[in-house]
C-alpha cells in the first residue's frame, strides 16, 4: 500500500486560453470624461457658493476641478417669541 506524504507549499502558475472579457471598477471609484485632446473637461463653473432657499446645482460631473468649493455659512439671526409673533401679524 502507497504512503501519503505532507506537501509543504505549491507553486505554479493557473493559466486559460479563453478569452474573459467585461469591465472591472472599484466601488467609490472616480470616473471622468476625456475631451478629443486626451485631456479632461475642466470645471469653469464658480467656486464660490452663496446659500440660497433654491436647490443650485454645480455642473462638476466628470470634470477636472482646480480649486476646493466654498459654500458660505447660512445667515443665523436670532428672534423672540414676541418678534416672529409681530412679523407674521400674530400680536
Amino acid at each position: 500500500m502507497p504512503t501519503l506524504a505532507e506537501i509543504k507549499a505549491l507553486r505554479g502558475v493557473i493559466s486559460t486560453k479563453k478569452v474573459v472579457k467585461g469591465n472591472i471598477s472599484p466601488v467609490g471609484a472616480m470616473s471622468a470624461e476625456l475631451n478629443k485632446n486626451g485631456r479632461y473637461r475642466e470645471y469653469n463653473g464658480p467656486y464660490e457658493i452663496e446659500p440660497d432657499d433654491v436647490e443650485q446645482i454645480m455642473n462638476t460631473k466628470d470634470k477636472l476641478m482646480n480649486d476646493n468649493v466654498t459654500i458660505h455659512e447660512v445667515p443665523l439671526a436670532l428672534a423672540t417669541r414676541e418678534q416672529i409673533d409681530e412679523l407674521f401679524g400674530r400680536v
